[in-house]
């Protein structure tokens, strides 16, 4: 998967911590999990993961990639 680091920024820009809405220009989009589902390609069926079972340190990771 390529990602575009122009629009990734362009949408962090907009985002709003206090509200977990993005404010656009066309109105606000609170982002549902269908959308999560159709951005990343997760499944959603099957046993939820819990817990602190990842072997990456994910924030470093959110941070690299943001």
């Amino acid at each position: 998967m390529r990602l575009d680091y122009t629009l990734i920024m362009a949408l962090v820009e907009q985002w709003r911590c206090g509200t977990h809405i993005f404010h656009l220009c066309g109105g606000e989009m609170t982002p549902t999990l269908q959308d999560v589902i159709k951005l990343t390609v997760l499944l959603i069926d099957g046993a939820p993961m819990i817990g602190h079972g990842w072997s990456i340190n994910i924030y470093a990771l959110c941070d690299r990639l943001l």
